[in-house]
């Protein structure tokens, strides 16, 4: 019995039109992130390298303020591993960990 040929797929119509772009919301839309970005940028942002065990990890953060957020970049690749910021003061964060312990972890604290 001879192989049926494969039948392209019907096209569908696309969320964003590529042939007749909205170039003033472009425009605008580019402009209020231009906007913001100094903004951002100019942050007071602190990085830290420490040994978080599981639990509740005291760090000092030295962004001199208290910190609206961190990032963390662990160092144990596992799926059991969970972080949160507990809490937060202008000198101390509380992360506390889940999982596994992660040693000469980096630590991003922004204000």
């Amino acid at each position: 019995m001879p192989a049926q040929r494969a039948k392209r797929p019907v096209p569908r119509p696309q969320a964003i039109g590529t042939n007749t772009p909205d170039l003033p919301s472009v425009q605008r839309a580019l402009g209020d992130v231009l906007d913001k970005l100094p903004t951002v940028a100019n942050r007071p942002r602190s990085s830290v390298q420490a040994d978080l065990v599981v639990g509740d990890n005291r760090v000092a953060h030295g962004v001199g303020m208290v910190p609206r957020g961190v990032s963390l970049v662990p160092t144990v690749a596992d799926a059991t591993f969970a972080w949160c910021l507990k809490s937060r003061d202008d000198k101390q964060a509380v992360i506390t960990v889940v999982g596994v312990a992660q040693p000469g972890c980096v630590l991003e604290f922004w204000a």
